[in-house]
């Protein structure tokens, strides 16, 4: 008689495999009677798993700010087989290793038999300056058990920073008797890449009423986040005359 055997066709890749098929005999005069075993070869015919990485994004936060940025690799299906791949900074990237993020080691990614999904968090640093976006992109090679779908990943850090002044202090208001004035503060909001000067002016209304003092300020990449202040006094003219602006 045929007796027909029949692989169970799965999905993972796995590594080719055997069986061996023994009989037990009964009944008759047959019970003392030992059967041959029979031996089957399985061929494993899955592919094995295309891995790839995706492109995050992350914004740089500011001064003293440590964000990640998490690459992801995924396999696009589960193996019975260990996976490797080897992954560096190319430092092809426009971000600077070391300035803009922490010096990434090479090292090897390792899929144990059923996982799907690893992470490679890259440490970033962030700033006050006003920049355009940065780019760290990290190469994978070496790969085994695997189809190497992605050769390098691109991360981007995202500028959040942008140029501006903030005056805090106003609407002022002053009698003309006030010798000493009032003041209100000046402050950027963004590190600058060179030396910022401000000029105070009235620009609407009497100018001789009142006096600015400093004419100028000047801000730095050093002192950039520190209110300035300006102090506003009226001219006492000793007329009488209308509220002014």
């Amino acid at each position: 008689q045929t007796v027909s055997v029949t692989p169970v066709n799965g999905t993972r890749d796995n590594d080719n495999r055997a069986v061996q098929i023994t009989h037990t005999v009964s009944g008759g005069d047959y019970n003392t009677v030992v059967a041959a075993a029979v031996n089957v070869a399985i061929a494993d015919d899955d592919d094995s798993p295309t891995l790839s990485v995706d492109s995050p994004i992350l914004d740089e936060g500011d001064d003293g700010a440590t964000p990640t940025l998490t690459f992801k690799v995924t396999l696009d299906n589960s193996s019975d087989k260990e996976i490797t791949v080897k992954y560096t900074d190319n430092a092809a990237g426009s971000a600077l290793s070391g300035t803009d993020y922490e010096i990434i080691p090479g090292a090897t990614l390792t899929f144990q038999p059923g996982e799907l999904v690893k992470n490679i968090p890259v440490t970033t640093k962030g700033d006050y300056g006003v920049e355009p976006d940065e780019t760290i992109i990290l190469a994978f090679s070496n790969s085994s058990n695997t189809i190497l779908g992605t050769a390098t990943a691109t991360g981007t850090i995202t500028n959040d920073d942008a140029t501006g002044m903030t005056a805090t202090g106003g609407p002022l208001a002053l009698d003309e008797s006030a010798g000493d004035g009032l003041t209100y503060t000046i402050k950027l909001t963004s590190k600058p890449t060179a030396n910022v000067t401000v000029v105070p002016a009235v620009t609407t209304g009497d100018a001789a009423v009142v006096s600015i003092e400093p004419a100028s300020l000047t801000f730095t990449d050093a002192n950039w986040n520190a209110a300035k202040t300006v102090t506003v006094k009226p001219v006492n003219d000793n007329i009488d005359n209308l509220d002014r602006n």
